[in-house]
């Protein structure tokens, strides 16, 4: 009985410490050891409820009492483990598609902005373009302002994608930075709701694979990657109306 309930006692305490995690927003490498802990105190529990069924009818509340309370902290542990610490953060490009388009949905209708990279998440061709339901959301969402960070296009392939974004949001904005200089190696969008940034990062992890992060700049990696944005929109080249009417040129002799 003794070792039941040092084992329901450590159980709250690993309870309190996950409800931690859940307050600072953090994820701890431990999930596995809270999982066993949990789940060892549960099965324990039962056992000893087993074992002792006839002792239990009498009823020895105490016996009772402490077996209710280890059922009752693995359970919650968990449970806990589960919610908090083991959230899903990657994600396939299908799987991806509707987070961010929820994302965006949810944004006033002020201003969006956009880490592009050289826009072919939309889609290669504007055919793929079309059908791309991120692309859908974000024309149907008719932002005031689209600002854009991406790579000057270097061929016109990419150059009718511009083309084909401009001449169809045509409330968008360009700003080019250098990838070689300045890889940003993230994708993902800025939003503000009920005026308070939000944002919605995610990298490659491997092909078809992407590890996304929702945060605002309350949180210190929500607030260093608004920064970055701004720094680097404000670093990054304006281009010409000369490009502009280019790349809307070669997208419309397309057509």
């Amino acid at each position: 009985m003794e070792f039941l309930i040092i084992l329901y006692t450590t159980c709250i305490a690993a309870f309190i410490d996950v409800l931690g995690h859940k307050l600072v927003k953090g994820k701890s490498v431990w999930k596995w050891a809270f999982y066993i802990l949990g789940g060892g105190d549960l099965l324990f529990a039962l056992l000893l409820a087993i074992m002792n069924w006839h002792e239990l009818i009498k009823p020895d509340w105490r016996m009772l009492l402490n077996i209710a309370l280890a059922i009752v902290a693995g359970f919650l542990l968990l449970i806990y483990t589960k919610i908090v610490l083991d959230k899903k953060t990657t994600y396939t490009v299908p799987e991806l598609d509707p987070i961010i388009n929820k994302f965006t949905k949810d944004a006033d209708r002020q201003e969006i902005k956009l880490f592009g990279g050289d826009l072919n998440f939309l889609g290669e061709t504007p055919m793929q373009i079309n059908e791309h339901p991120q692309y859908s959301c974000l024309r149907a969402a008719n932002f005031d302002k689209v600002s854009i960070l991406c790579e000057e296009p270097t061929d016109n392939t990419k150059k009718i994608r511009y083309g084909k974004i401009l001449t169809e949001i045509p409330n968008t904005e360009l700003r080019f930075y250098n990838p070689r200089n300045a890889d940003l190696k993230v994708r993902g969008r800025i939003i503000k709701v009920q005026g308070i940034a939000r944002l919605l990062m995610y990298t490659k992890v491997r092909h078809g694979i992407y590890q996304a992060i929702e945060t605002n700049t309350a949180d210190s990696n929500g607030l260093l990657y608004n920064n970055i944005w701004e720094l680097v929109w404000s670093l990054a080249t304006k281009p010409s109306a000369v490009q502009i009417q280019s790349y809307t040129d070669l997208f419309n002799q397309g057509k």
